[in-house]
């Protein structure tokens, strides 16, 4: 026989009384429901502050990671969960993984998703033998069939009624598709999941053609969903429901068109190399002039800024524009896979990465890094890859990446009046052996994966940043991918990625994120890596930007 008081558990038998209380590890002296469990041979134990478990032989553990703690009874399912009745709500998880005492995401049911009142300390529950449990509340009672499915996600309706775009609302067109105007800077979209049940389902959310991996939550923290600076052109912005389990899913998507801007269009990139060089030397002009007049009159001071402003903006939609953002970039050649991305610190960055095929048979592969941030960094990032891509272009297929690089330097440091420098890995592949010839500028190491291995560090050999000295010439070096290698190059953005505790991510911890599933695509090798660093990095703020490029070589035959 067992019973309580606010001392804790006494337990009556043929050997007498016993009484255990917290010094035999009870959480709390008041108990407030005793369940036997026959199958698992063991008492569940509600305390006054959590849930306790004890076996035949009276030995005590509380589960620790439980969620909440308020709380006053609980019931067992036939498929073995465990229905716990609190003072926020109803709580459900398996009785499994309650008695592991390891993390707990029990579904939770609460006033804000359609419990109608919550239970009482003081108020007794019961459960019927065909699962009918009736609860007794703060204001009634209520009956659910906890052996029933308590998720039907089937008959819940999803929508995308309206976007807005710079705060205008629009609607669907004839064909259900939502046209934004080129100009639109942020998009907002709004989904909705009309729920009038019990449940708190998941919901996914993303924007196909931009997002990398979907935004998943509980249908009570669905908020509008933002995107600002999208490029030209055609997505969709899909929404699954799921139950809280993950099992059950439904889909809804609807067409997203925002028309391209001038900048966007296919004649324009003909302009951008000299309107480019011709915006560099404009922007620092009205930058230093802007600086001269800060002690003149102000009206001039407010128009300047104004001018100013408008080409920073124009110079931040060239240089995004400027990166390479197709893939597959090459669909014609399948002897090789190529991804590629950047993601900036700041509205205007440093980094850039660059490939392009200088014939048929030779593909030139560029990441860089420029000294410092902002619109000085990003006019001298868009000068070195112009430079880079012409030099390269202009050489041919017996480009020579060492020649390249002496070229660019001299053309940087002859008028390099903010003394800026950079960084650059370039690699040209012959693309039928595997063969490339590359050069490194004081960049980071690349990493290499060969014969179906780890992937492990290229200690290449190094020179001088460009833009530091004049006269100088740089040397490369050359190796053979075999089929299967894959080459992963990157910014020291990844490797001094810091946490709150100030310490580096580290060249080491991006071969763990590689060698975890060293056999995926390029592009997921890239998400891993990321997905590695937000782990690492958490909520502690991004002071550079965060560039990689891997490319797999398949040989001739082709994936």
């Amino acid at each position: 026989v067992l019973g309580s008081n606010g001392d804790g558990v006494y337990i009556i038998n043929e050997r007498g009384i016993r009484c255990i209380t917290t010094q035999d590890g009870l959480s709390s002296g008041v108990v407030m429901r005793i369940k036997y469990d026959p199958a698992r041979e063991i008492f569940w134990l509600i305390t006054g502050n959590a849930i306790v478990v004890m076996n035949t032989d009276y030995e005590v553990k509380v589960i620790s990671r439980f969620p909440y703690a308020n709380n006053f009874d609980l019931y067992e399912n036939s498929q073995g969960y465990m229905w716990v009745l609190s003072g926020s709500g109803i709580y459900v998880a398996s009785a499994e993984e309650l008695l592991t005492n390891k993390d707990v995401n029990p579904a939770h049911f609460s006033i804000a998703n359609g419990l109608p009142f919550i239970t009482t300390s003081n108020s007794y529950s019961a459960l019927t033998p065909d699962g009918e449990l009736y609860i007794a509340g703060n204001s009634g009672v209520i009956k659910v069939n906890i052996d029933a499915p308590t998720e039907e996600i089937g008959d819940l309706k999803m929508s995308v009624s309206y976007i807005d775009a710079d705060g205008v609302r629009l609607y669907p067109d004839d064909q259900g598709a939502f046209v934004i105007p080129s100009s639109a800077r942020k998009l907002t979209i709004y989904g909705f999941v009309y729920n009038y049940s019990l449940n708190d389902p998941l919901v996914s959310c993303y924007l196909e053609g931009f997002d990398l991996e979907p935004v998943t939550v509980r249908h009570s923290e669905l908020d509008p969903v933002s995107y600002t600076n999208l490029r030209g052109g055609s997505y969709r912005f899909i929404m699954e429901l799921k139950d809280s389990k993950g099992q059950y899913s439904k889909q809804v998507w609807v067409n997203i068109i925002k028309e391209k801007a001038l900048y966007e269009k296919g004649w324009f990139y003909l302009l951008v190399g000299l309107g480019l060089l011709a915006l560099i030397i404009t922007a620092n002009h009205f930058d230093v002039r802007h600086r001269m007049q800060i002690l003149e009159e102000k009206q001039k001071e407010e128009a300047e800024r104004e001018r100013i402003n408008k080409e920073l903006e124009l110079a931040k939609e060239i240089q995004i524009s400027m990166l390479p953002s197709t893939f597959p970039p090459f669909p014609d050649h399948r002897e090789f896979e190529l991804y590629a991305a950047m993601r900036p610190a700041r509205e205007v960055g440093g980094d850039f990465y660059d490939f392009f095929l200088i014939d048929n048979d030779h593909l030139a592969m560029v990441i860089a890094d420029v000294s410092g941030k902002g619109v000085s960094a990003s006019l001298f990032m868009m000068s070195s890859m112009i430079l880079i891509h012409n030099t390269a272009e202009v050489e041919g297929a017996d480009a020579s990446p060492a020649s390249v690089l002496t070229k660019v330097n001299a053309a940087l440091c002859s008028n390099n009046v903010e003394e800026m420098f950079v960084t650059v890995w370039l690699g040209i592949m012959t693309i039928s052996t595997g063969r490339i010839r590359a050069a490194n500028a004081g960049h980071e190491y690349p990493m290499i994966r060969t014969d179906g291995g780890d992937f492990s560090v290229m200690k290449d050999r190094h020179g001088l940043v460009i833009g530091a000295m004049e006269d100088i010439i740089y040397r490369e070096y050359e190796f053979t991918l075999q089929e299967g290698d894959t080459l992963f190059v990157y910014t020291d953005g990844v490797t001094e990625a810091t946490n709150m505790s100030n310490q580096l991510f580290g060249m080491d911890r991006i071969l763990d994120a590689l060698n975890a599933s060293p056999d995926v695509s390029p592009r997921k090798l890239m998400e891993n890596v990321k997905a590695s660093v937000d782990g690492f990095v958490e909520d502690a703020p991004q002071f550079d930007d965060l560039t990689m490029l891997c490319m797999r070589w398949y040989g001739t035959q082709g994936k």
